[in-house]
């Protein structure tokens, strides 16, 4: 499954997006950021067993979009998330 969310934030502000994803056993969850890995840092936080990320004092440059994908043995869904800072 696959949907996608709109998310403007202001330069500064914080940037949470949420991948829900529950299952039996408990999905691996990755995100990226435009087809390559997230790297993660001071600013950008993985939380929750990765169902949060977090972006701190959002930047222009974090303007893209974000996948998380979760997978387990029942199969794969991914929830993108168009993020514009401005």
């Amino acid at each position: 499954s696959s949907a996608q969310d709109e998310e403007t934030v202001t330069r500064g502000g914080d940037i949470t997006l949420q991948c829900e994803a529950d299952g039996v056993p408990r999905p691996a969850i990755s995100w990226m950021k435009d087809g390559r890995p997230l790297s993660t840092g001071r600013r950008a936080q993985i939380l929750n067993e990765g169902r949060l990320l977090r972006i701190q004092d959002a930047q222009v440059a974090d303007t893209g979009r974000y996948t998380c994908i979760a997978v387990n043995v029942a199969g794969q869904a991914d929830r993108k998330y168009d993020v514009n800072v401005h």
